[in-house]
């Protein structure tokens, strides 16, 4: 150990996460900033009229997205219930059996 407290080992950890995280940060600027040119060079190629077709796809998209999301939810919401009850009842069963 040094005379800090922390080990050479702890000091390289926190230098690789930090350049995991710098790297995620860039990343991720970097896609904001393709995503944002990209919106308004499709906006300006649309015009007016597709402007408004762009927002009603847009809202379409998000509200499917969201729908399979909220049924997939509920589908294991569903699945944890019946194995439950599958639980209950054979519990039951073997109660009543003795």
């Amino acid at each position: 150990m040094s005379t800090g407290g922390t080990s050479n080992r702890d000091v390289a950890d926190a230098r690789r996460i930090a350049k995991g995280t710098g790297i995620g940060l860039v990343g991720g600027a970097a896609t904001y900033v393709f995503l944002l040119g990209y919106t308004f060079v499709a906006l300006q190629a649309l015009g007016k009229s597709g402007l408004g077709l762009l927002a009603i796809a847009t809202v379409v998209n998000m509200l499917v997205s969201e729908t399979a999301d909220l049924v997939s939810a509920l589908q294991k919401e569903l699945r944890r219930v019946i194995i439950g009850q599958d639980e209950v009842i054979a519990e039951i069963l073997s109660r009543s059996a003795n």
